[in-house]
């Protein structure tokens, strides 16, 4: 999910800001501006480094996941 919304974040950041954009919400595509688009995105990124390190803190790697 990081590298997604790494990777849909440098692309956007090139566009022009009247370019049009749109979230998928179940079947249907809501118009946002690219600043939202943006914001939610850099969200994703740090949501996924705050699981990344509550599970590199509570686990140990090695054969089987373990609890510290």
């Amino acid at each position: 999910m990081k590298k997604h919304a790494n990777l849909t974040h440098a692309e956007i950041t090139s566009l022009p800001n009247s370019t049009r954009m749109y979230e998928g919400a179940g079947r249907m595509f809501i118009l946002q501006s690219k600043d939202e688009i943006a914001n939610q995105l850099l969200e994703k990124q740090k949501t996924a480094d705050e699981k990344i390190k509550e599970y590199t803190d509570v686990y140990i790697w090695g054969p089987f996941f373990v609890r510290r």
